[in-house]
Order: C-alpha cells, then sequence, then structure tokens
C-alpha cells in the first residue's frame, strides 16, 4: 500500500524538500539499510521527522514493520551522527514506541519475507496463534501447486516422487546436464517427500503437534514451505523458458 497524499505532504512540508529530493531520499535510504520498499523507507524517513504515524492511516501491520525496521537503521547511522543527540532529545514519537516489548505475530511473520503463497494460507492463521494449521496449510498449498503444474492427480509423497522422478520428471528446474543439477533435482525431489510426510501428515493427523508451540520453530516451518514454493518458481520459469 502507497503512503497516503497526506503523508507525503507531511513529509514535505516537515523537511522542507520537493517531491523529487523525497524520492531520491527513499531510494538512497532503502540502498542503504535495506531490504525494504520505497514506500517503508518513507514512512522511517517520517517517523525520524517526528512525524505521526498513527495519524497518516498506516495499519498495526505496518506500524509493526516500521518498529522492526528502526534497530537496523539506527544501527547502522554512523556513530558521530548518534552522538550528537543530547539525553534531552526529543524521545520517539508514540506511533513507534522504542521499548524492548516482544515483537508481535505479525512483525514476526513479516520478518520473515515469505512466498506469497505461504503468506495467503498462513499469515492470518499464525497471528490468530493456530500455528498447528498455519504449518499444515503451508505445506497443503505446496502439494496443491505441484498437482496444478504436474498435471498429475495423485496426492502428497506420491506425488512428489511421480512428478520429480529422475528420468522424464513432470517438473525440473534445469536440463539435467550434469551431475550437480541431478543432484539438485533428486535433492528436491526428497525434499518435497519429506516436507509431505514429516510437517504436513502429523498435523493433519494429530489434534495438537507439540513442536508448534515453538513458534521459532512454526517460522522456521513456514520459511520451509517458503523455499519449496521458490523451487516450483523455477520449475515454472524453466517449463516457459523451455516450452
Amino acid at each position: 500500500m502507497a503512503i497516503s497524499p497526506g503523508l507525503r505532504k507531511a513529509i514535505l512540508a516537515t523537511l522542507k524538500i520537493s517531491p523529487m529530493t523525497l524520492s531520491r531520499r527513499a531510494r538512497s535510504f532503502a540502498q542503504r539499510h535495506g531490504p525494504m520498499s520505497g514506500d517503508e523507507a518513507r514512512w522511517i524517513i517520517a517517523h525520524e521527522a517526528g512525524i505521526d504515524l498513527r495519524t497518516h492511516n498506516l495499519n498495526q501491520a505496518q506500524l509493526d514493520r516500521v518498529r522492526e525496521l528502526r534497530p537496523i537503521t539506527e544501527a547502522a547511522q554512523p556513530e558521530t551522527r548518534r552522538s550528537r543527540r543530547s539525553p534531552s532529545a526529543r524521545p520517539a514519537p508514540a506511533s513507534v514506541p522504542a521499548s524492548d516489548a516482544a515483537p508481535t505475530p505479525a512483525a514476526m511473520f513479516n520478518a520473515r519475507n515469505l512466498h506469497p503463497a505461504v503468506v495467503r494460507r498462513s499469515r492470518g492463521l499464525f497471528v490468530g496463534g493456530h500455528n498447528k494449521d498455519a504449518v499444515r496449510a503451508a505445506f497443503q498449498s505446496v502439494n496443491n501447486r505441484v498437482q496444478r503444474l504436474s498435471g498429475l492427480s495423485r496426492d502428497g509423497q506420491p506425488l512428489m516422487a511421480d512428478a520429480f522422478r529422475e528420468v522424464g520428471p513432470a517438473l525440473q528446474m534445469t536440463v539435467l546436464a550434469n551431475q550437480s543439477e541431478v543432484d539438485e533435482h533428486n535433492g528436491t525431489r526428497f525434499m518435497m517427500m519429506g516436507a509431505w510426510t514429516g510437517m504436513r501428515n502429523p498435523r493433519a493427523h494429530e489434534d495438537k503437534w507439540e513442536p508448534d508451540n515453538d513458534v521459532a520453530a512454526v517460522l522456521d516451518a513456514l520459511s520451509f514451505a517458503s523455499l519449496l514454493h521458490r523451487l516450483l518458481n523455477r520449475c515454472e520459469a524453466y517449463r516457459a523458458s523451455n516450452p
């Protein structure tokens, strides 16, 4: 979501700069302190200018993102710049509390930069505290995508084994012309098969799954599902370039 016209106007008026200068400053800021989008850079610039972001229609996830990025940008500031701040300097605006409070589930999820397919299926579940369902849904989305891309009607481990079989695979990322490419292909098949049996199945068969009480482990599982989706992105790219 782009910044609102009101926030843009407030930045220009507060810093007394032109729109072109703001764009250049945001690009430079994102390059120095990224990864972040140009709009996220503008949010940080506004925050550092003392503008209360809450009054400019940022939602909670966007405020969480600003709070998440602030330690990165502050750590990157030269020591001479930070040393100019006196003890009586203006405190951070209330819109982004400068505290040691634990990050929110939304902030932790957003920080992973997960594949859009995982975001669509799992973000709401994770933020709502449904960790088991979030992981199950992420790996189910991988299965569904393999079915769609391969055209195979099988399911689960047999589907993965067939779609990524060594000879005449339905899905591949490279031409499989050398041992490294073959190894990557075979490894992907084993990861896909193991993800279904080891990650999705326990959460489909059990009412509760103890490992999902560990939030860090849940985020790692979602990152694994995200990796599998990115491998499928490569399969799609290979197919498009080798019709």
